[in-house]
């Protein structure tokens, strides 16, 4: 994962992209990269070089609100660009989609989850991830309490 404490940026970049979006809270690092990305060439090195955890603090108190940023990010970002696809387009929403439903059930909300996961595979039916996607339904269909306990042990990164 990309996070603020993985990036080296450039000053001059950061002043043609302009601050931080303030109607955003949770999600606004993700705001900027999404926005220094479509003016910048970026390099990726894939060596593990930090990691981070996911506790039990406010990002699992405010699942709806994440979901809200990450979709007002998406759309305000999309209208700047126009040789985007659709496919491209809905493949986004649905990781978004899939993030909150793994989100959703660390917080012990299985139809929730459900109901984002259905929605990630719906927007993008054919990608990587749908076979996971379609095994986390059944098993919040047939047992919630095995896939609750398998991303309570995965929530480290």
């Amino acid at each position: 994962s990309i996070t603020n404490s993985t990036l080296l940026v450039k000053k001059e970049c950061f002043d043609k992209v302009a601050a931080f979006d303030e109607k955003i809270f949770f999600a606004a690092d993700r705001d900027l990269l999404l926005r220094l990305s479509l003016k910048f060439k970026a390099y990726y090195i894939s060596k593990k070089l930090t990691g981070y955890r996911i506790g039990s603090g406010n990002l699992f108190k405010n699942i709806d609100t994440n979901l809200k940023e990450f979709i007002y990010i998406l759309d305000k970002n999309f209208k700047d660009v126009s040789n985007l696809n659709h496919s491209f387009k809905n493949h986004c929403y649905s990781n978004v989609y899939y993030n909150i439903a793994k989100q959703y059930i660390l917080n012990d909300n299985l139809e929730l989850s459900k109901k984002y996961f259905y929605k990630s595979l719906f927007l993008s039916f054919i990608q990587k991830k749908s076979l996971k996607i379609i095994l986390a339904i059944f098993m919040i269909n047939f047992m919630p309490k095995k896939i609750s306990n398998y991303f309570k042990k995965m929530q480290y990164f």
